[in-house]
This record gives structure tokens, C-alpha cells and sequence, in this order.
């Protein structure tokens, strides 16, 4: 797996800067078409080359040193998240849901005033850059919903507005105990389910980990809030 992963990051530094963006692409699609089912290959080849592709992936960025291993700068509930900051929220979401675009495979609702303000903050770009080092905001909030069944999101990465992803869980109701999960999949480990409470909020590099959502059942339904920043190198 070393030496696929090391004739990988070879090859990139072969690339331009363009180029380099497409081979990162590329390399997220593989390790979400090598793991379909949420899981790590069992052996072989197809466990090889995710290995491979999920090394290489996380020592691409310039602040690879910066990155975790399984991607998670911050996981909790922060002290600027006050009971009825969150409820302002979860209200702007319900509002917001009607208007929702469908996006693939999930709605996505923009111009929210609160999450908007939210996003250009001093009191959130203090508490990224607290745990994630020097950042930039990119001003974009975005909430996310999932409540059709057969919804969510397959392994990926983020695109580079999103390399460095806050993600606010606002509401996740289901009719059993066997709940979808937020699945991380860090190099040469079993992947990682994180089933995330109301107003616990996750801060990931997300342009560098592959990570995806699992289908949500029949009667569950998860609405999600991101921010979007990006590491100053």
C-alpha cells in the first residue's frame, strides 16, 4: 500500500495546479466507488487501493501536518452555541425547507439570514481557527436536508471551498434505534460512524478525508448546518 500510495503523491507532483484538482477529484470518486457499501474492502486488491487512495488523499494538502488522522479538528458542543442561538436556527431551517432545492441526493436551502450571519463571524472564525489553525471563511452556510427515504451522500471529498467543513446537526428524528451515521474513512482503519446528537457540531477536513452519509431509512429524516473555510497556508 506504501508504495501504491508513494507512485500517487509522485504522480501529482508531476501535475499542474489544474491538473492536480482534477487528480483530486478522481481519487475521492475511486475511494467512494471502492467502498459502496459504507465499509472498508475486506481484502485484496479492492483494500490495497483504498488504503492507497484514502493515504494519498490526506497528504495532498499543504497543511497535510495540520490534519488529523481521521480528519476531525473539533467534535462537541462550543461555548458560542447558546440554547437560543441553536433554536433560531432550527427555526430558520424549518422556515427554509419549503423552499429547498433538490441537489442530488439531498435539499439544500441558502440565504438564510442567521446562518448567514453566522458564517462571517468573528465568534466562528475564532473557534476554527482555534482548533484548525490559520483559516479563511468562505461566507457560505448551507443547510442541508435529508427526510426522503434513500437519501444521502456516498463516500467523497469536499470541493476546496469546502476543504475545511463546520457541520451543525440541528435535527435527526428516526422511528427505530438503527439511525443513519456521518461514516469517516481514515487511512488503513475500519471507517468511523458518528452518529451526531442535536447541537453537537463537527469540525473536519473534509477536502481531505473521504466521508459520506448513509441512507436514511423510511420516517427518518436529518437536517443538517455547514460552513465552509479554507486553510491559509
Amino acid at each position: 500500500m506504501a508504495a501504491m500510495a508513494s507512485k500517487l503523491q509522485s504522480f501529482n507532483d508531476s501535475l499542474n495546479e489544474a491538473e492536480k484538482a482534477n487528480f483530486k477529484l478522481l481519487l475521492g470518486l475511486a475511494a467512494g466507488g471502492l467502498a459502496p457499501q459504507f465499509s472498508r474492502p475486506h481484502g485484496g486488491m479492492g483494500r490495497t487501493a483504498f488504503d492507497a487512495v484514502t493515504e494519498t488523499l490526506a497528504g495532498l494538502q499543504p497543511y497535510r501536518d495540520r490534519i488529523p488522522k481521521n480528519g476531525i479538528a473539533y467534535r462537541g458542543t462550543p461555548n458560542f452555541l447558546s440554547d437560543s442561538l441553536l433554536e433560531s436556527l432550527q427555526n430558520e431551517a424549518m422556515e427554509l425547507r419549503p423552499k429547498a432545492l433538490r441537489f442530488e441526493e439531498h435539499f439544500l436551502g441558502c440565504g438564510a439570514p442567521i446562518a448567514n450571519e453566522l458564517a462571517v463571524s468573528s465568534l466562528l472564525l475564532e473557534f476554527v481557527t482555534e482548533y484548525a489553525g490559520e483559516v479563511e471563511s468562505t461566507g457560505i452556510a448551507s443547510y442541508i436536508f435529508y427526510d426522503e427515504a434513500g437519501q444521502g451522500i456516498d463516500p467523497h471529498i469536499d470541493t476546496d471551498i469546502f476543504s475545511l467543513n463546520v457541520l451543525l446537526m440541528l435535527r435527526h428524528v428516526a422511528k427505530s434505534d438503527k439511525r443513519s451515521c456521518l461514516v469517516l474513512f481514515s487511512p488503513n482503519t475500519e471507517p468511523e460512524r458518528l452518529d451526531l446528537q442535536e447541537g453537537e457540531l463537527l469540525l473536519m477536513f473534509a477536502g481531505s478525508v473521504p466521508h459520506g452519509r448513509e441512507h436514511i431509512k423510511q420516517g427518518e429524516s436529518v437536517t443538517i448546518l455547514t460552513f465552509g473555510f479554507k486553510p491559509v497556508v
